[in-house]
């Protein structure tokens, strides 16, 4: 099971970035916030595919408990704000 397990960044990740949610067994597990896991992805180093980025972006964005703010704040943070503002731009105004 953990050989699903990939590591995109091993920096110290703020309590604001987490979230704690329950494992199959219901074992509490933190986890990235979903604008952190978005921010994270972006990164040139990530190396995940081009769709996969777009469809997470979109799916987060149809979400009514997103957060866009937030999420530009993080990029930011993350060194990854202009390319969420290219990809905002790009993908989100086709729907």
């Amino acid at each position: 099971l953990l050989a699903d397990v990939i590591v995109v960044n091993n920096d110290e990740i703020s309590e604001k970035e987490q979230v704690t949610v329950l494992s199959d067994n219901l074992n509490p597990i933190r986890i990235t916030s979903k604008e952190r896991t978005i921010a994270d992805v972006l990164k040139p180093a990530s190396r995940i595919e081009e769709e996969v980025k777009v469809s997470a972006l979109k799916r987060y964005i149809a979400d009514p408990q997103a957060n866009v703010n937030r999420l530009r704040r993080i990029a930011s943070k993350q060194g990854v704000g202009k390319i969420l503002d290219d990809y905002l731009a790009r993908y989100l105004k086709e729907g």
